[in-house]
């Protein structure tokens, strides 16, 4: 039975993924989600009809990240695990990408130490962003790129120290990891996808809403063989309904946090 866990499924983009699933089920194959969750009841206030649904199989864990047995039972047996758990904010003290991986990381080696030879490494899908990866950011233009690498530098410095984490548990045979790397979002509440495309290299073209990073991140789960180790560029490319008094309002509250630092 293939089986994916989704840590973040309250979050825009694991909203995006678990409705990406319910709405194109996988199909003549048994399919299990297990969702990793600290509250459940804002999980299925977001969806409702979650437990019920006969499209696929169900299992919540409601657990704090830092509860390493609760992780281990949700990520045993996972062939794919969606690392959704991110945030807005760029602040001296932003760690959550270095905590959730650390998290995963001891979670899987224990499942590993409990399953011995018989255990098979998973693939992590990890939501990333755009600028850290230069095979994607490295045509942006030059003025642009340096002001947000400096604006948002917490944020960024977090998910490089992530990155080297699941590098390094790759090396050691814990998982397979692929970043998941798209550019500016948008729309978080639409489920209406307007087209995106995979890359591996610059330029990226257009911003992207979160139904189709949801359906992107499936995809790269289905053809996770061609981008193992890789920063998978989701590009845009149809109409979006832009956001960018949103993220403007993230990138002031970086910047006064980078200035007065």
């Amino acid at each position: 039975m293939p089986t994916h866990a989704l840590l973040g499924a309250t979050g825009a983009t694991g909203r995006a993924i678990v409705r990406y699933l319910l709405s194109s089920p996988p199909k003549g194959k048994d399919f299990h989600l297990k969702i990793f969750i600290r509250a459940r009841d804002k999980l299925l206030r977001l969806f409702p009809d979650l437990e019920s649904t006969t499209a696929f199989k169900i299992t919540i864990t409601e657990a704090p990240l830092t509860d390493t047995a609760a992780l281990q039972k949700c990520l045993q047996g996972a062939d794919v695990i969606h690392m959704c758990i991110a945030a807005n904010e760029s602040r001296p003290d932003t760690s959550i990408a270095t905590d959730s991986a650390n998290a995963v990381i001891e979670a899987l080696d224990g499942v590993r130490n409990t399953k011995g030879s018989s255990y098979v490494k998973p693939t992590v899908l990890v939501l990333r962003a755009m600028p850290v990866n230069p095979a994607l950011a490295g045509e942006a233009p030059g003025l642009i790129h340096g002001a947000l690498m400096w604006i948002l530098h917490y944020c960024y410095a977090d998910h490089r120290r992530a990155s080297a984490l699941y590098h390094t548990a790759a090396d050691h045979g814990v998982l397979e990891v692929i970043f998941v790397d798209p550019p500016a979002l948008h729309d978080s509440e639409s489920a209406e996808r307007t087209g995106y495309e995979l890359k591996l290299e610059g330029p990226m073209g257009g911003s992207l809403n979160y139904a189709d990073l949801g359906a992107a991140f499936v995809e790269i789960a289905d053809r996770r063989s061609e981008f193992a180790a890789k920063g998978v560029g989701v590009a845009g490319t149809g109409h979006i309904r832009a956001q960018w008094g949103v993220l403007l309002g993230y990138q002031w509250e970086a910047l006064k946090a980078r200035a007065w630092a």
